[in-house]
C-alpha cells in the first residue's frame, strides 16, 4: 500500500492509495494528528500538543509525497508527516468499522478446532500463547493442559494472560457447593446457560475455570456461543432481537455484606458496525424488569424468551467433563456457560480477568486492532 498522489480540494486533503482508493481529510483533523516530534512523543505514544494550540485557520500551503508519506506544509510554517498505514487506519471508511474475526459455533462442532495448550508452552511460548487468544478471539474458548492440580499453579496459568479480576469473591479463588456465598453456584443444583457479573457494570472480560476434585457424579459442564443464538434470532425474528438492544434489564447481586447492581440491555451491539458486542443474559441474577405500559412488558418479555429458546436448545449446547489438569478460559461476555446436577463434593479454582486486559493482551499479539 502507498500514497500514489495527493492534493487539496476544497477543504480537504485527497490522497489516492495505490491507485484504487480516494481517501479524505479535514484540514483540522490532519492538524490535530499531526506526528512531527513537537506535537507527539514516539516515546510514549502520546500527544503533546493541545487542541487549543491549534490555529483554527491552519491551512495547508502545501501537500506533497515525499519517500512514501504524506508531507504537509502549513500556513503558520509547521511541517507534518503522515505514514499510508496511519492515514489508511483511521480514515473514516475504516476506523471501528472492522469486525472481529471471529467464527459462530453450535453444539460440539468447536470442540476440535479450540486451541488446547499444554501448560509449558502456554508459559514460555509465544507462538502457543498466541494461538491461544487467537482461539478466544476466533470461538471464545481456550484450555490449558497439564496444569497441576492445586491453586498455586492454576494462579501462574491465569496470571500469564493478565492479573486477577478483584471482586466480591477475590481474586483468584475456590469454591464447592457449602453456600459460602449467596449464589447459586454454590450448591449442587444445575446451573442454566448464563453470563457471569451482569449485575456489574465490567462484567468479567474472561471466566477461568479449574476443576481440582470431584468424588461424586454429574457436574457436566456446558458452554454455548451467545453470539450464535441472538445472531439467529436476528435473522428469525429482527423485532425481537432490536427490543433486546434496547429494553434495559436490572441485575442484582444480594448478600449481607454486598448489594451490586447494574441495568442494561440484554445484548448490546457496536453501533459502529452492527457487531454483537456483548451478552448480558442472566435468570438467577435477573432482577424485575420495568416498563411504561403493559404492551412494552409483553413484547419484551416475548422477545426475552425467544433468546431463551436459542440458549436452552440442546443442539446449540457443547457439553462435557472438566477433569484436574484442563484449566477452561472462556469469553463471559460471548460464552454462556452452566453445569448439570451433581452429587459429591466438587472443587473448583479460577478467577475473572478483566476484558480490558485480555483485549490488551490480543492487541500485543497483533490479533485486534
Amino acid at each position: 500500500m502507498f500514497i500514489k498522489e495527493a492534493k487539496i480540494i476544497n477543504s480537504e486533503v485527497v490522497i489516492e492509495i495505490s491507485g484504487q482508493e480516494f481517501l479524505k481529510y479535514c484540514f483540522f483533523w490532519l492538524r490535530d494528528n499531526c506526528r512531527c516530534n513537537k506535537c507527539y512523543n514516539t516515546l510514549t505514544f502520546q500527544r503533546m500538543n493541545d487542541i487549543l494550540d491549534i490555529p483554527d485557520d491552519a491551512i495547508p500551503e502545501k501537500v506533497v509525497v515525499e519517500k512514501e508519506e504524506l508531507v504537509i506544509e502549513w500556513n503558520d510554517k509547521h511541517r507534518s508527516t503522515y505514514t499510508v498505514d496511519f492515514l489508511w487506519k483511521c480514515c473514516p471508511k475504516n476506523w471501528r468499522k472492522n469486525a472481529v474475526p471471529r467464527v459462530l459455533w453450535s453444539g460440539d462442532e468447536v470442540k476440535n478446532k479450540v486451541a488446547y495448550i499444554k501448560r509449558d508452552d502456554f508459559l514460555n511460548s509465544e507462538i502457543a500463547f498466541k494461538n491461544f487468544l487467537q482461539s478466544i478471539v476466533t470461538y471464545g474458548i481456550a484450555f490449558v493442559d497439564e496444569v497441576a492440580n492445586n491453586m498455586e499453579d492454576t494462579e501462574l496459568v491465569i496470571k500469564r494472560v493478565g492479573p486477577a479480576m478483584q471482586t466480591l469473591f477475590g481474586g483468584v479463588w475456590s469454591f464447592t457447593s457449602n453456600m459460602a456465598r449467596a449464589d447459586t453456584a454454590y450448591t449442587t443444583i444445575p446451573l442454566g446457560p448464563h453470563n457471569d457479573n451482569t449485575y456489574f457494570e465490567d462484567a468479567a472480560g474472561l471466566q477461568i475455570l479449574h476443576c481440582l476434585e470431584h468424588t461424586g457424579t454429574g457436574g457436566d459442564t456446558l458452554l454455548l456461543d451467545g453470539f450464535c443464538g441472538a445472531e439467529r434470532l436476528r435473522k428469525s425474528d429482527s423485532r425481537a432481537f432490536d427490543v433486546l438492544t434496547r429494553a434495559l434489564q436490572p441485575a442484582e447481586y444480594l448478600e449481607s455484606d454486598w448489594h451490586h447492581s447494574f441495568t442494561a440491555p440484554v445484548i448490546i451491539v457496536d453501533p459502529a458496525n452492527g457487531q454483537i458486542q456483548q451478552i448480558r443474559f442472566n435468570t438467577y441474577d435477573r432482577s424485575p424488569y420495568c416498563v411504561g405500559t403493559g404492551d412494552d412488558a409483553i413484547e419484551y418479555y416475548a422477545a426475552l424468551k425467544a433468546l431463551a429458546r436459542q440458549y436452552t436448545s440442546a443442539e446449540t449446547q457443547w457439553h462435557f467433563k472438566l477433569h484436574p489438569g484442563r484449566v477452561m478460559f472462556f469469553d463471559n461476555w460471548r460464552v454462556l456457560h452452566g453445569r448439570t446436577g451433581f452429587t459429591g463434593k466438587r472443587v473448583l479454582g479460577g478467577a475473572y480477568i478483566s476484558r480490558r486486559d485480555w483485549l490488551s493482551a490480543a492487541r500485543v499479539q497483533n490479533l485486534l486492532t
